[in-house]
This record gives structure tokens, sequence and C-alpha cells, in this order.
């Protein structure tokens, strides 16, 4: 048995099988996401019939690990919401980001998650991006507003001037990349080949027993995006 196989078999005896109360909220959400609303924490933990903050993450854990490689619960803890995030097949996936978007949501990420930035100003993405179109600014504005509709970006700040605008990542914006995207990611930077351990370090995300381990190597035809919501 692969080491994946073995891994689902213990999420399986630590956690069980879902309870009808857990497959509803599981159906709410996903509904919710439908409508780019996202389900409300109080309402979750109504239909689950709980009162601690700790219950309610146990019910993360416990969806991640058993669905983690169909489905990702991501909670927005700015907006007290549940969402739900699925993988995106690289068929599908262009009608989502294309590749400018993915260049704009990487960088912010990288401002982000290395160098610990909380927020990006539209003048500093301006600085890295305005070389690559004579129409930068034009286009910048109308791709980070998609980001922004999309809910991968949130305007952290409004000014009365478009410098002044500043863009941070949502919930599902911090889980988008999967550790394999980011890995291959790296490793064309780097020229070489790197490990997860590395990546980990690298984009600050933790030990490998915080992340849901998906068999990446057996799914090369999906791009190893995550969406939440229709498109």
């Amino acid at each position: 048995m692969s080491e994946i196989g073995e891994m689902a078999l213990e999420d399986i005896k630590e956690y069980g099988s879902l309870s009808k109360y857990e497959k509803t909220a599981i159906a709410v959400i996903l509904q919710q996401t439908a409508r780019k609303a996202g389900a409300t924490k109080k309402e979750i933990m109504r239909i689950l019939q709980i009162r601690t903050d700790e219950a309610f993450e146990l019910f993360i854990k416990k969806v991640n690990s058993l669905m983690g490689d169909l489905l990702r619960i991501v909670y927005d803890d700015e907006q007290q919401r549940c969402i739900a995030m699925t993988r995106l097949v690289q068929s599908t996936a262009r009608y989502v980001l294309n590749e400018f978007d993915l260049a704009l949501l990487l960088y912010i990420f990288y401002c982000e998650r290395v160098a610990g930035q909380p927020f990006v100003r539209f003048e500093s993405i301006l600085r890295q991006f305005e070389q690559v179109d004579l129409h930068a600014e034009r286009k910048l504005k109308r791709h980070l507003t998609k980001l922004v509709q999309e809910e991968l970006l949130r305007l952290s700040e409004e000014g009365g001037q478009d410098e002044e605008t500043s863009y941070c990542l949502t919930a599902i914006g911090r889980c988008i990349f999967p550790e394999y995207y980011l890995k291959r990611v790296l490793s064309v930077s780097q020229g070489g080949d790197v490990s997860l351990e590395q990546v980990r370090d690298f984009f600050k995300l933790g030990t490998v027993d915080d992340q849901n381990r998906v068999d990446l190597e057996d799914n090369l035809q999906q791009l190893d995006l995550w969406s939440g919501g229709e498109n």
C-alpha cells in the first residue's frame, strides 16, 4: 500500500465517517460558495449543533482530512465564513486565470508569505510589471479588479489615488497554490530541483504535519490549483 493510502486509512481511523449533520454542513458550504457568498460560521455551527471554536475547527480538519483529494474547506477569519475549494484541471483552469493573473497573484503571494508584507500597494505592483506592457497601468487595474471579483484578493485600503490602493490575499488566495505547484515555481527560479520541505521553509507554510497530503504525482493532468465557487 502506498504512503498516501496508509495516511488515508489513518485519517478514517482517527475521524471515522461523516455524520448527517456534517454532510448537511458541507452541502450548505458548497451551495453558498457557488453563489459567491460562502456559509457563515454561525450557520455552520448551528447545523452541526456545536458551540465552541474548537469543535468548529475540528470539523474543518476532519472534512479536509477525509476529502482532501477532492475538496478543501477554507475558513475566512476576517469575514467569518466557510468556502469550499475544488481542484481545477488543466482544460478548465485557463478560463479562470490566465498567465498574467497567475503572475500577479504569485507576486502578491510572495510579498505576503516571504517578505512578510501585510498588503501590497498598487504603485509597488506597477513598478514590477510596468516593463511588461506599454499599457501596464490600465492592464494592471483590469486584472487586479478581476482577482478581487474572484475573491482571491481584497482591497486593504482605498485612497483618493490609485497608487494609494493596496491589496492583500483573501483566505482563498492564500490556499490557491498547492505545494507541488510552488515546488515547480521554486525549482525553476533556483535552477534546480527542490524538496517540498524547502518549499515550506521558503514560503513559510509550516511543517508537513500541518498540510493536507495529496498524491499529486498520480494526477499530472491537473494544474494543481484550487478554485472557490463557479466561474
